[in-house]
């Protein structure tokens, strides 16, 4: 298949495209895109796949800009869709955990959105733009919100890649806090899910899916792993600093995924992150 993927330098995209590549599709990779910018670069038949993995992903830096984070992360997905527009092309959304607290956790894709960041309420708001937009346009439109993916390479500001980096530079791993649960996805089983997505074709047009593991772990949980894994005698560190409005419990029901695809996880979090530890990709 012919595929455009946006965001190739960042850690999920050369991921994405490496491994797209080894499957024998022909991947075209487009960076700094915006509205203006694409425009008549595209043509009908260009592509069969627009997918959008670009944008400003830190959380914490969402909040002291937060309408730069809003801008940014809506001008790329404007963008992505008129490329899908322009080339007929089927446009996958990469959006995230937009839950918030939910009451009943694991949450499930027809749970209320609720933002507890400027970088969720980026992604909420971009969910209901395309949505608009592709039945405006004629444009099929599939949606995953995957959380917490990592891997080797994966810059340092996320969870597991900061207490990566800790270990092997300082020889301890420190923790902010230690309570909320997250669902940690390996690079290498989204990769999988992704050329699954691609095989699919239009029989998934306007599905919205949960991506993870279906396994929450909290902070603390993940900080042993790595102290373990990276044989820290030093207990873990805990500061104590929990991050403003934070979600405790972050978990996901994936089970409409697994079911849409054939798509299973295959790699456990202590997998993983040995193979993160490792340093090399598994692509």
């Amino acid at each position: 298949m012919k595929v455009a993927v946006l965001g190739a330098q960042g850690f999920i995209g050369s991921n994405i495209c490496s491994s797209l590549k080894i499957e024998g599709h022909c991947v075209t990779t487009f960076t700094n895109v915006s509205v203006d910018n694409i425009v008549g670069k595209v043509k009908v038949g260009d592509f069969d796949w627009i997918l959008n993995f670009a944008g400003r992903t830190l959380v914490i830096e969402s909040f002291s800009d937060a309408i730069g984070v809003y801008k940014k992360n809506i001008e790329i997905a404007l963008a992505a869709m008129q490329m899908a527009s322009a080339a007929g092309a089927i446009l996958l959304n990469t959006s995230s955990y937009v839950y918030g607290r939910v009451d009943h956790p694991p949450a499930l894709e027809t749970d209320k959105l609720n933002s507890s960041n400027p970088y969720m309420g980026s992604k909420i708001a971009i969910e209901r733009i395309l949505t608009d937009l592709s039945n405006q346009l004629d444009v099929g439109l599939v949606t995953i919100r995957p959380s917490n993916i990592y891997g080797y390479g994966q810059r340092k500001g996320m969870l597991i890649s900061s207490l990566l980096q800790s270990g092997q530079d300082h020889n301890e791993v420190v923790l902010n806090d230690p309570d909320p649960k997250r669902d940690y996805l390996y690079i290498a089983d989204f990769c999988r899910l992704i050329a699954l997505l691609l095989e699919s074709g239009s029989r998934l047009i306007g599905e919205t899916f949960n991506v993870g593991s279906g396994v929450s772990h909290s902070n603390y949980e993940v900080a042993q792993l790595v102290r373990q894994h990276l044989s820290v005698e030093a207990p873990v560190k805990i500061i104590g600093n929990r991050r403003a409005a934070d979600i405790l419990d972050g978990s996901l029901n994936i089970t409409k995924i697994k079911a849409a695809v054939d798509w299973e996880p295959q790699y456990s979090l202590a997998e993983g992150v040995i193979e993160s530890i490792k340093g090399e990709s598994v692509l």
